[in-house]
């Protein structure tokens, strides 16, 4: 919309690019703030996927680290979407035996150096398989199953990742889920009306009825297992103490299990009643997902009110 590319033209002109990047298979940009050489961001095709502020980073941290303080035993690692590389730096501070990352830009993987501070130079870490595919296919194609399955793409509005957000994308998670697995989900708060946003929830819940929603401020994160789960705290405060886990998550003021442990919005109970009270949310599937276009009807007004005191 006009609307759309009006803020994104200031967006850009606040910036100063380091970055540029045009592929076969996306336009890559990153940019840093003219008056604060701290903050950077990525753009790709156009949109800004990734800005390093304080809320976004601590979703970043929560997504990386909290499936794998709270799995009994996270060996095999899957990340959908490379983005800055901020998640799977998370995911590298912990003893995980295997990391396989599925990024569908090389762009991206090219701009990796400007975000090296906040992702820790994840992509050379020997035990990270980075592979440049769609998501959807990958899974396809690969027999290996994955403890852990994090999933960070973006918008759901937008073209491209509206397919991560189907019924059928998460059954085919789950046939790759090892038994116990976890799988998580970031959810945006943002440019979303409150029956799409529901129906991502209720969708995700129909495929992994064991599910909690954490909140992040800014931002919500689904995690969910195909059979009963159980949060084990005393495990939680047993791996934070690991340095390298500890120092990634005080850098963003996570590193105390209390506070960790306050961003959990809705319990397993609670996100059923939600499921089966919001059962005009549609299911969202491949042959029909109102979801793809929640962020054009809902630009530019801000979601993210109305979206949390729904869930409240």
């Amino acid at each position: 919309t006009g609307g759309t590319r009006l803020k994104m033209a200031r967006v850009m002109a606040a910036g100063e690019s380091l970055f540029y990047h045009e592929g076969k298979d996306s336009t890559v940009e990153v940019y840093q703030d003219r008056n604060n050489p701290y903050y950077r961001w990525l753009s790709i095709n156009g949109a800004v996927e990734v800005t390093i502020d304080y809320s976004s980073l601590q979703t970043f941290k929560v997504m990386g680290h909290l499936p794998l303080l709270l799995h009994r035993d996270p060996q095999n690692v899957l990340v959908v979407s490379l983005g800055a590389g901020i998640v799977l730096g998370a995911v590298t501070r912990n003893p995980v035996q295997s990391i396989d990352c599925v990024e569908i830009s090389s762009g991206a993987v090219k701009a990796q150096p400007f975000f090296q501070k906040e992702n820790y130079g994840a992509i050379r870490d020997q035990r990270v398989n980075l592979v440049v595919d769609d998501a959807r296919s990958y899974l396809l194609g690969t027999n290996k199953k994955y403890d852990v399955i994090l999933m960070d793409a973006t918008h759901p509005g937008s073209a491209d990742s509206w397919v991560l957000y189907t019924r059928e994308y998460y059954e085919l998670c789950r046939k790759k889920l090892a038994e116990g697995g976890l799988i998580l989900q970031w959810v945006p708060l943002h440019q979303i009306s409150s029956r799409d946003y529901a129906s991502i929830l209720r969708t995700f819940h129909s495929v992994f009825p064991h599910a909690t929603l954490w909140c992040t401020y800014r931002h919500t994160i689904l995690m969910g297992s195909p059979s009963p789960f159980q949060l084990d705290l005393v495990r939680m405060v047993e791996r934070m103490q690991l340095p390298a886990v500890n120092a990634s998550l005080a850098e963003v003021g996570l590193n105390h299990p209390l506070v960790l442990s306050n961003g959990l919005l809705l319990g397993e109970k609670a996100l059923a009643k939600f499921s089966k009270e919001n059962i005009a949310a549609e299911i969202n599937t491949d042959d029909h997902s109102p979801v793809q276009f929640s962020e054009s009807r809902q630009y530019p007004r801000d979601t993210r009110a109305a979206n949390l005191r729904k869930i409240l």
